[in-house]
């Protein structure tokens, strides 16, 4: 049986903090909380580096942007793949090779030189 630090409660956090300061040893709080002592290891060792007996806040929307982001971009492929009859990513691939190959030096430098005015745009927006 595991678990992992941010799956204990907050009191108990807390608890096993207290019990560590008073001097009480990691393997008596593993057993009188019913936690295991790794996790109450690596507790202390959170509240030694950091100070806090709070745990870590978990930021989902991270995880959940992720997500979004991966489950968006799938979608976008698949409808592209639709619109232009290919069949399979296989043929995606050729087709942007294809295009990749076409693209010429001089639209190159065109790109490189309007650059800057497109990052002075990008930072205006921000």
């Amino acid at each position: 049986f595991s678990m992992r630090e941010n799956e204990v409660s907050k009191a108990n956090w807390k608890r096993i903090i207290s019990a560590y300061l008073t001097g009480t040893k990691q393997t008596i709080i593993s057993i009188q909380l019913n936690i295991p002592t790794s996790t109450v290891s690596d507790i202390i060792k959170k509240y030694r580096e950091t100070g806090s007996t709070k745990p870590k806040e978990r930021d989902i929307t991270d995880k959940f942007n992720i997500s979004l982001n991966t489950t968006l971009h799938s979608n976008i492929v698949r409808s592209y793949l639709h619109d232009e009859g290919l069949r399979s990513y296989t043929e995606l691939i050729e087709v942007v090779q294809d295009k990749w190959r076409k693209i010429t030096i001089e639209t190159c430098h065109r790109l490189i030189l309007s650059m800057p005015n497109r990052v002075k745009a990008v930072i205006k927006v921000k």
